[in-house]
């Protein structure tokens, strides 16, 4: 298998197209590129999914919601609001007409809440499905992920955990006895195009949790030169119990790589209480995590704090998922014993 990570691939394409013009951010500083344009800032986002994302397809509608959902999230944490959609689908052979029509219309429903227009794209045809979205937005103030500071602080716009729990249903069967209901399986990633205000006003710098909240954290500490002190985390309940139930570190959720694409944002200190009331008056509930600290990566977990400064693992590292998944297991153990 290929050992290098997924910057290492995006270096090969970068290095060998033309130069940057009208680009305003450098490549991996932001979750959605910046480019400039007549009018303000356009952002800019193409996202790929498949069955390796393990997002379920027993529900059309539920699936379309979430590729689309989870394709706009790159827009809202960077402080933007989506303008234009499009996609490349490629159909699998058994979906029939009905499947089709419901996937459609879920893909169209996050597209109307967003204030959207589709603006066409590509069909095919294949054994397996694959999924392409595209979203341009517009944002006044755009908020990359590079810009915070040691001290502050670390919010998350919803519980975490989703991402992970639909993978576990996937990956950990074989683990034991436990069953994860199918009702938690049928799972929507919300829509935080509210909160995407909230990063425009006040974030120092945003990133969605699309990677997992520890692969997150990383990218936040690496580009600001930074570490991070996280106190407490809002786990989605039926993922605890999942973890519980299979015996398994909760800390796990945190360490997938199949996140639950809400946005973690850095807010100075200054800025905090004008941020919280601006949430309260926009009905939403951010959650306090921590903040970001001058050196270290710290993790508060069943057990008290861990020190976190060795953890690199990383999917693409890995023959399959399952020695990931063994090897994140082993570590988080350790950490516990």
């Amino acid at each position: 298998m290929n050992s290098m990570d997924e910057s290492d691939l995006i270096r090969l394409f970068l290095d060998a197209m033309p130069p940057d013009r009208g680009h305003s951010n450098a490549f991996f500083s932001s979750d959605a590129e910046i480019l400039d344009c007549d009018g303000g800032p356009m952002l800019f986002t193409v996202d790929s999914f498949d069955r390796e994302d393990h997002f379920p397809t027993g529900d059309a509608g539920t699936l379309g919601h979430n590729l689309a959902a989870c394709t706009v999230s790159d827009i809202f944490a960077s402080g933007g609001s989506v303008r234009f959609y499009g996609h490349s689908a490629t159909i699998a052979e058994q979906w029939d007409a009905p499947y089709i029509t419901a996937l459609s219309r879920g893909i169209a429903d996050v597209l109307r809440e967003c204030g959207a227009t589709f603006a066409g794209g590509d069909l095919g045809l294949s054994s397996r499905w694959h999924y392409t979205g595209i979203a341009f937005g517009h944002a006044e103030r755009p908020v990359t992920r590079c810009g915070a500071s040691p001290d502050d602080r670390l919010y998350v716009t919803g519980p975490l955990g989703a991402g992970n729990l639909l993978a576990a249903a996937e990956l950990l069967p074989a683990r034991g006895t436990a069953t994860i209901a199918s009702k938690d399986l049928a799972f929507r990633f919300p829509l935080r195009h509210r909160e995407a205000r909230l990063v425009a006003r006040h974030a120092s710098a945003c990133i969605d949790t699309s990677d997992g909240l520890l692969r997150s954290l990383a990218i936040l500490a690496e580009l600001n030169g930074t570490g991070y002190d996280i106190h407490s985390l809002p786990w989605l309940q039926p993922a605890r119990m999942a973890m519980e139930s299979y015996g398994l570190p909760v800390e796990l959720l945190a360490a997938g790589e199949c996140g639950e694409y809400e946005l973690l944002c850095c807010i100075p200190p200054e800025r905090e209480e004008q941020f919280l009331r601006d949430a309260a008056s926009d009905g939403c509930s951010p959650f306090p995590i921590g903040r970001l600290a001058g050196s270290g990566r710290r993790l508060h977990g069943a057990s008290g704090f861990m020190t976190l400064d060795d953890y690199d693992l990383t999917a693409r590292r890995f023959a399959s998922r399952q020695e990931y998944l063994e090897r994140m297991i082993d570590y988080f153990q350790k950490k516990h014993a």
